[in-house]
């Protein structure tokens, strides 16, 4: 799976901010069908495997059917009964965005995730100790670290694999891509 980074903020983004997400995500998100999603329908075989790369785009407008959207922007806008959000992304979505003022945060590899992990139709799940828990925390990995709970891999699992079902081209998503991105970043980003 292709995340296209855009970066829309004042601030210079290259491709090595994204190494420490990449190197995390190939343990987070590569697993064995659980226990307890074997009631799904011809699943028992099947291994989820995604591999998730970061490659730097320069304009929403040459992002591909199939790739999916990482957004940089300066400013999100505070959702209700929230201050100070870091990251935004569409539950079972394609789009995501941070802030570029956590770029160099020893915590931005577990808040990239962390939003990648909201395309995979997770949700906050807070004291868990989970990537998923919805503070960013003031140590190196954040989050409580890069941990998923079974429950969150089962749900996980299942949001890919139903959502691969209604997708031709496997993306965790409806619609067209660049028309989610835009219509994202109308709502969420401050300009």
């Amino acid at each position: 799976m292709v995340y296209k980074v855009v970066n829309q903020s004042s601030r210079a983004v290259t491709q090595a901010h994204f190494a420490g997400a990449q190197n995390e995500a190939v343990g987070l998100f590569n697993y064995s069908v659980p226990e307890d999603a074997k009631y799904l329908k011809n699943v028992s075989n099947i291994i989820v495997n995604v591999n998730i790369s970061f490659k730097m785009e320069n304009d929403i407008n040459n992002v591909k059917a199939g790739e999916n959207i990482l957004l940089v922007v300066d400013k999100l806008k505070n959702q209700e009964g929230e201050k100070d959000v870091a990251g935004l992304a569409y539950i079972s979505g394609n789009v995501a965005a941070v802030e570029a003022s956590y770029l160099n945060d020893g915590n931005f590899p577990a808040l990239v995730l962390h939003e990648v992990g909201h395309n995979f139709n997770l949700e906050h799940n807070n004291g868990s100790g989970s990537l998923m828990n919805d503070h960013l925390e003031n140590s190196g990995t954040g989050r409580g670290g890069f941990n998923l709970t079974k429950n969150e891999i089962k749900t996980q699992f299942e949001g890919a694999y139903l959502n691969s079902l209604k997708s031709e081209n496997g993306t965790h998503c409806d619609g067209d891509v660049k028309s989610n991105a835009k219509k994202f970043r109308n709502e969420y980003v401050t300009k």
